[in-house]
């Protein structure tokens, strides 16, 4: 049976090995890369708007989705109402306004904001809302 081999000069041997190593770690690192990848689509779990508000779980990181029914624009920032089947809820944003009408899947951390109305001590009127951390295009 004949061997095969290759003689390679001392200074090159060791950059030869490394390219070896390197090439047999290849199919492990790209099959870890769509693992990570499954399983965070599959930790993707919506959350409704009601839940949201029904949770009260400020610092929440949420998935949740909807349609765009309002827009407030900020200077270098703004605002959209989402939509579901279940309520609305504001969404504060440092990117681009969506359009009205527009279908929406992101991921968000969930705040409140306090609004006192002076004169009545301890009536507070505010609301939860979402800061939009990403916007997520492959949902489906």
């Amino acid at each position: 049976m004949p061997r095969f081999a290759i003689l390679l000069p001392p200074r090159f041997a060791h950059h030869f090995h490394i390219l070896l190593i390197l090439l047999s770690l290849t199919p492990g690192i790209i099959g870890c890369r769509q693992i990570i990848e499954s399983t965070t689509q599959f930790t993707r779990q919506t959350t409704n708007i009601e839940a949201i508000a029904q949770q009260r779980q400020v610092g929440a990181k949420v998935y949740t989705e909807g349609t765009v029914a309002n827009l407030a624009p900020f200077v270098g920032a703004g605002a959209y109402q989402l939509q579901d089947s279940t309520g609305t809820i504001w969404v504060f944003t440092t990117q681009p306004l969506p359009s009205i009408g527009q279908q929406m899947f992101i991921r968000g951390q969930v705040n409140y904001e306090q609004i006192t109305v002076e004169g009545a001590p301890g009536l507070d009127i505010g609301d939860f809302y979402i800061q939009e951390l990403e916007r997520i295009t492959d949902h489906g």
